[in-house]
């Protein structure tokens, strides 16, 4: 299986610990977490998804002996995804474009909310 985490590692590393035999299936994990200049938007030198549970991210970096890719909290302020993007590509009438609109309506229309002063 490949692993998309978007979130703290917490589960994915009980997984790992409770289950051996899980880590020989985990092909991939692709994951969004950690910062390499200390910029943080959890705390001032922290990102969340490691800064939350950094011993789960130790777990998963050190334990799961598998492809790994890592998206750093610098490289999504370099490159943000802009709401028109967003918006274009969750209106595509394909499998994908429907997934993302599901997966992700009532979130951004909140974030947008909250974005725009109107919440």
């Amino acid at each position: 299986i490949s692993i998309l985490a978007l979130a703290p590692l917490t589960n994915l590393a009980i997984a790992g610990r409770l289950d051996p035999t899980f880590l020989t299936n985990v092909k991939a994990v692709h994951m969004m977490g950690g910062n390499k200049h200390a910029v943080g938007n959890h705390l001032v030198t922290a990102e969340f998804n490691f800064g939350a549970d950094p011993e789960a991210a130790h777990i998963v970096l050190n334990e799961f002996k598998c492809n790994m890719s890592l998206i750093t909290w610098e490289f999504t302020l370099e490159n943000p995804m802009t709401w028109a993007w967003f918006d274009e590509y969750a209106a595509v009438n394909t499998t994908k474009g429907r997934f993302i609109y599901n997966i992700t309506r009532h979130v951004s229309i909140i974030v947008k909310w909250q974005c725009y002063g109107m919440g």
